[in-house]
């Protein structure tokens, strides 16, 4: 079906669920939640801006970066079932698409603006040890595989990661901060 909807605010980011075809858009100030069965939006209030957002691989779990320094873990409904609390703006986070044979973990990488990599379970538990990064982390994206993942921010350059957070080099460098990185589906690209 087709509904129309509107937030009070801007919208700052959108998701859409890989599993049940539910729409996630964030506002400064709520989360909306749209899926093809229901007949309205549900919408959630929230402490901050909404900067970023992802949903686990299986649909289960929506992750929200909000201005305030909070990592929100939210189920498929919006209710929150885990709140990380950071000390300065989590800008970018997504969850590893692949979690690995020997440990089935959905795990988050959040990137903050205290200059930050850290990982994270679905419960809100730290998983693995936190990066000290000397830039401000303004996108992460994964390989398909789950591998290895993309970091941009205000260091101008595009850095490449393993899953378990071990930084393997520089791919590229620009003139100004890298706000946004992507890689291609099933390929070894990055833009």
């Amino acid at each position: 079906g087709i509904l129309k909807y509107n937030h009070n605010e801007s919208i700052q980011c959108l998701s859409y669920n890989p599993v049940t075809q539910q729409l996630a858009s964030g506002t400064a100030s709520d989360l909306g939640l749209w899926s093809p069965e229901q007949k309205s939006v549900s919408k959630h209030k929230v402490g901050s801006k909404i900067l970023a957002m992802s949903w686990t691989n299986d649909g289960l779990h929506l992750a929200l970066g909000l201005f305030g320094g909070h990592v929100s873990i939210r189920d498929k409904f919006g209710v929150e079932k885990a709140d990380v609390v950071r000390s300065a703006p989590v800008w970018t986070l997504t969850w590893n698409p692949v979690p690995t044979k020997q440990d089935p973990t959905d795990v988050l990488v959040v990137g903050c603006w205290d200059q930050t990599l850290s990982f994270y379970k679905v419960s809100g538990q730290e998983y693995g040890k936190e990066h000290r990064l000397d830039f401000d982390p303004c996108s992460i994206d994964f390989f398909s595989n789950g591998d290895y993942f993309v970091l941009g921010g205000s260091n101008k350059k595009v850095q490449l990661w393993s899953r378990e957070g071990v930084y393997l080099g520089d791919l590229g460098e620009r003139d100004d901060w890298i706000w946004t990185v992507a890689v291609r589906p099933k390929q070894n690209n990055v833009c």
